[in-house]
């Protein structure tokens, strides 16, 4: 009993304080849906920069590697190290762009996410006015 009263005068105490819709809530969700499809262009924007780097990164670390086995078969220690500190930085470029992705795709789901929301309260907003 006390719950179904506790909750009761919780939604007397929301129904009373309930603010009408003005136009400028309508207009705050129109701009935050603007704001949310540009935060998603530039993040779509990012994942193809990064994308790119991650491919020219691999494409680098792969000769480095045909150019260490050249190395050890024509017996050249000091090149097949230099090589070697060469394809180790390769590899850190590498997952340094994996991890770019990583972070973008993390954004552009969540920037996503927030349009979703601003769009259901641009909705809820319109039903209400």
């Amino acid at each position: 009993m006390l719950k179904k009263s506790f909750y009761a005068a919780t939604a007397l105490v929301a129904f009373a304080f309930m603010v009408p819709v003005h136009a400028d809530d309508i207009k705050q969700d129109r701009a935050d849906i603007q704001k949310d499809t540009r935060d998603i262009r530039q993040d779509k924007s990012d994942l193809v920069k990064d994308k790119a780097d991650l491919r020219k990164d691999l494409k680098t670390r792969n000769a480095d590697r045909q150019e260490l086995k050249q190395d050890f078969k024509a017996g050249d220690k000091a090149d097949a190290q230099k090589e070697r500190a060469e394809l180790r930085k390769d590899n850190k470029d590498i997952q340094a762009d994996r991890k770019d992705l990583r972070k973008d795709r993390k954004e552009l789901h969540s920037d996503k996410m927030d349009r979703h929301q601003d769009r259901r309260e641009l909705r809820h907003d319109k039903h209400r006015s």
